[in-house]
């Protein structure tokens, strides 16, 4: 046994670690060629996928980094033509084939009630959009499927996701010197991308790349990777990202000094930590072009905020009066187009995930989300402080909980996903049998 795993380690990646780097980068070429996508590369997509059939777990996370900018991506955007639906048709299969499910799913009630919300708000709007009812209903049945079959494997979150994480970043960077954009307040991959967007996208990398750092032994290659994807967030000009994972950070590195009984050691460390961005922000940054007073939180915050605080402000009274129970109706086309018609501004959404939940659904759906929200953080929770391997998705939902309260991703298949793998996650005391067990076959066979 030993010998076998010398092995594995002087061979290196294996052929699905590789395939998954391919999937990526093929994602990327075609989204950098073709301006639309169409059956023929969908058809390509739905092929080169098929070597994932028994490594879902790996499949998923693919979908869960390309999702972090779904409207960018070629086939990443939430729709029956997409990366999602050919997941969604693998675990199908899986499911029949294998015969395994995870049938541990306690909101399913909440899902349920959920659907029939999504169909209430959809029927007494008067938007009437049709395309936004089957998109949110698209990501609930795609988080019940996850939930029901896949159970994510240690390597996936070690290695696989973390690696690919870090070659996203590297494309990232790549793209950001060849095309990038800067619209007024901050930089972008691209002119159709929003810079909150790309800065969530990049908050969501550097997480996955400081979870690796701090519980699975990154080496040095992650440690820079992660260091530039922190300077990358200052540069992109989103102040909700920048705070949101900072803010995770300082969750993910406390726990870690906790859990070695060294709470008061990480408080000073991040204190440190902070004197010295501090003083990078005040002597470094403003010498390279990177105006840094748009980072002044406090200043921020006693202004009022920016125009976020006037959207939540406008639209409560007007959701309290008209829609606070059924909402005016799901997706985030129904809000943007509440938000231009009472403000005349043009947001895609209210940047905030519950309220776009209550605004799209009422009362009627945002009771469910909150349950299903409550229940995931449980989940995360639990794995997080029995230090299993799922503690990178808790880790993920809370950063994404935390880019939440500035952005919105009630509609964002990336929150679904995630939620999907939380409630789906193995249990600890299962993971523990299993490692009891291959331990006693690897004696036997030593034997």
């Amino acid at each position: 046994m030993v010998n076998n795993n010398i092995l594995k380690s002087k061979k290196g990646l294996s052929f699905i670690d590789l395939w998954g780097i391919f999937y990526i980068i093929m994602v990327y070429s075609f989204t950098l060629m073709v301006n639309e996508l169409n059956i023929f590369i969908f058809g390509i997509y739905f092929i080169f996928a098929l070597p994932f059939f028994n490594h879902l777990d790996k499949f998923a996370t693919i979908c869960l980094l390309l999702s972090t900018m779904a409207y960018y991506f070629l086939g990443a955007d939430e729709g029956v033509w997409s990366l999602y639906t050919i997941f969604s048709i693998l675990m199908v299969f899986h499911i029949f084939v294998k015969g395994n499910i995870n049938v541990k799913l306690k909101p399913c009630l909440c899902f349920a009630w959920m659907i029939l919300a999504v169909l209430f708000s959809y029927c007494n709007s008067e938007l009437g959009y049709l395309k936004g009812m089957f998109a949110i209903l698209y990501n609930i049945v795609i988080t019940i499927l996850v939930a029901l079959s896949i159970e994510v494997n240690k390597d996936t979150i070690t290695s696989f996701l973390p690696r690919l994480a870090s070659i996203q970043l590297v494309l990232f960077i790549l793209l950001l010197l060849v095309n990038g954009h800067y619209d007024g307040y901050g930089f972008s991959i691209s002119e159709s991308i929003n810079h909150n967007t790309f800065g969530s996208s990049v908050a969501i990398l550097s997480i996955i790349l400081f979870v690796k750092i701090i519980f699975f032994n990154g080496k040095i290659v992650y440690k820079l990777l992660w260091g530039t994807s922190f300077v990358l967030a200052i540069v992109v000009g989103s102040r909700n990202a920048l705070l949101a994972m900072i803010l995770t950070f300082v969750i993910v590195y406390l726990i870690m000094k906790s859990n070695h009984k060294k709470i008061l050691d990480g408080v000073v460390k991040i204190l440190i930590g902070a004197c010295a961005v501090v003083l990078m922000a005040i002597f470094i940054l403003p010498k390279i072009g990177i105006d840094v007073s748009r980072y002044n939180f406090i200043e921020l915050i006693s202004s009022g905020g920016s125009n976020r605080t006037i959207i939540w402000k406008t639209l409560t009274p007007a959701i309290f009066e008209k829609y606070m129970w059924l909402g005016y109706g799901p997706s985030h086309y129904c809000s943007e187009q509440i938000i231009l018609s009472l403000m005349n501004l043009n947001y895609s959404h209210t940047h905030n995930t519950i309220f776009e939940a209550w605004g799209e659904l009422g009362f009627i759906g945002l009771i469910p989300f909150v349950l299903i929200l409550i229940w995931s953080f449980k989940k995360g929770y639990f794995f997080i402080k029995n230090k299993s391997h799922y503690l990178m998705i808790g880790f993920l939902f809370i950063g994404l909980l935390l880019l939440g309260l500035g952005e919105s991703f009630f509609a964002n298949v990336e929150l679904w996903i995630i939620i999907g793998l939380l409630l789906g996650g193995k249990n600890i005391l299962e993971e523990k049998v299993s490692e009891n067990n291959n331990r006693t076959g690897q004696s036997n066979v030593k034997k």
